[in-house]
């Protein structure tokens, strides 16, 4: 099973909230919806991951980089 944070959860209440406070939002507004298409894709990846129970170790996923997004 693999073992995540669970990034797209937390950023999808925080903009269902509409309260974007810098402990949450670590980058530029701007970036946000290119960040929640990125962790919806990740979300994926780490569902069918856990459909698959990999037994070839953890997935791994890189770090989350506002540059990636903006």
């Amino acid at each position: 099973m693999v073992d995540e944070v669970d990034d797209y959860e937390r950023f999808k209440r925080a903009y269902m909230n509409e309260k974007f406070s810098p402990e949450i939002l670590t980058f530029p507004f701007e970036c946000f919806d290119n960040m929640m298409l990125y962790l919806e894709q990740r979300n994926d990846d780490i569902q069918q991951a856990n459909d698959r129970q990999v037994k070839n170790g953890p997935l791994e996923l890189n770090p989350l980089s506002a540059e990636k997004f903006c």
